[in-house]
């Protein structure tokens, strides 16, 4: 399932970085039921695209914690009412850093579609069967 969206982004660490629109995309496989992707497109030559991986838990807590940073180093999520979440990635090395601000109902909404499709007591299930599929491959090598 896709979700592309436009949203608000400034470059934190570049002070001469303007404010502007960019495109996105939420991607969301029920083969790794915990993850969603966000892609950022940047319409750089070099770097046309980047991507982060989050955790459907990680939006979960932020939608129950409004006003509260939620995250780990390279991804922090805050969502500031019904209507704004504001988004902090980071690689690494902090080289590439994106603050992304945009709408939270569409994002809520896309969430919820995600636990329609794998429930979050099948997540456990789909992990388990994909690994056992995957060790019994690799045993039989």
């Amino acid at each position: 399932m896709r979700k592309p969206s436009t949203v608000m982004v400034d470059k934190p660490n570049d002070p001469d970085d303007e404010p502007g629109l960019l495109n996105i995309e939420w991607v969301y496989d029920d083969k790794d039921p915990t993850v969603l992707t966000l892609s950022i497109f940047t319409g750089e030559v070099e770097n046309p695209r980047n991507e982060w991986s989050i955790g459907r838990e990680l939006l979960t807590t932020a939608y129950a914690n409004p006003r509260k940073i939620v995250g780990y180093s390279d991804v922090k999520v805050t969502v500031i009412d019904s209507r704004v979440w504001i988004i902090l990635c980071a690689d690494s090395d902090e080289s590439n850093a994106y603050r992304l601000i945009g709408d939270a109902w569409l994002l809520r909404r896309f969430l919820t579609k995600t636990y329609q499709i794998v429930p979050i007591n099948k997540e456990k299930e789909i992990i388990d069967n994909a690994l056992k599929a995957f060790l019994t491959k690799v045993s039989t090598k």
